[in-house]
């Protein structure tokens, strides 16, 4: 169960705060500052922190009360917040924005707890967690462009209508006539489809045309031809009738001497 309620000593939103500001003061290059509280019984940082360790641990077994972001150069960002049982703060790089399989190609960099000297923090961030969250930062982005992300597909046509083909057990595939409009019907004829009377169906035999195309590829071809138009096409498959079981052994034998 998670623990809502600080030590009494441990560090103030204050001294958080002007930590956090002194701490990134000292750090290699340029950082910013910016503090954000936590709503009661919120963990925002439990999926967050780059941290399979005792950081993680906290960040999602302790109500911390908020966290400082320091963002600095080559896209770094950090999460320090008041450790919440000792006089101490943690710093943990925070998880860079990229999909989960490019994460694979690093180790978490891992975060740690330290004093509340801030000159003292400094060095020990940058002598520790700095070199690793870089390399793990470049280990990320060669990955990528090893590996690029893979576009998503185009998304598929609106449809407003739609035409159920019905598939036969003898082979034929066809859709009722009399439920579609002329200009459906005209796609249909272009791909190889015949009136049906019998069955007041436009249907069409499974078997190879003289264009090579099989029934089920004019089924395909026609669904291509539909979609531009914004109608879609299902095609559902009607059971065999059941066959008859066997005589039984006792039946044939029925009647002998």
């Amino acid at each position: 169960m998670a623990n809502s309620t600080p030590a009494p000593d441990a560090p103030a939103i204050t001294s958080l705060i002007d930590f956090s500001a002194q701490l990134a003061s000292r750090l290699p290059g340029a950082w910013s500052v910016q503090y954000h509280p936590h709503a009661p019984d919120s963990y925002p940082l439990d999926n967050a922190v780059w941290d399979c360790g005792n950081i993680h641990w906290l960040t999602g077994n302790f109500d911390l009360g908020g966290h400082v972001e320091l963002n600095g150069p080559g896209e770094q960002c950090l999460a320090v917040f008041a450790h919440p049982y000792a006089a101490k703060f943690a710093v943990s790089p925070i998880v860079p924005a990229v999909t989960h399989h490019h994460l694979r190609y690093a180790e978490a960099p891992n975060g740690i707890t330290t004093a509340t000297d801030p000159a003292r923090a400094a060095a020990t961030v940058a002598r520790r967690v700095l070199p690793r969250y870089q390399g793990a930062l470049a280990a990320i982005r060669h990955g990528a462009q090893l590996h690029p992300e893979r576009p998503l597909p185009p998304e598929p046509p609106r449809v407003s209508d739609a035409v159920t083909f019905t598939a036969q057990p003898d082979g034929w595939i066809g859709t009722r006539s009399d439920t579609l409009s002329p200009e459906v019907r005209d796609v249909l004829y272009t791909y190889g489809f015949v009136d049906s009377v019998r069955k007041r169906e436009l249907v069409t035999l499974v078997a190879v045309d003289a264009n090579g195309r099989s029934g089920a590829d004019r089924v395909q071809a026609a669904a291509h031809a539909l979609g531009a138009i914004g109608i879609g096409v299902n095609l559902r498959y009607s059971a065999a009738p059941a066959r008859p079981l066997p005589p039984s052994r006792a039946h044939l034998t029925q009647g002998r001497p």
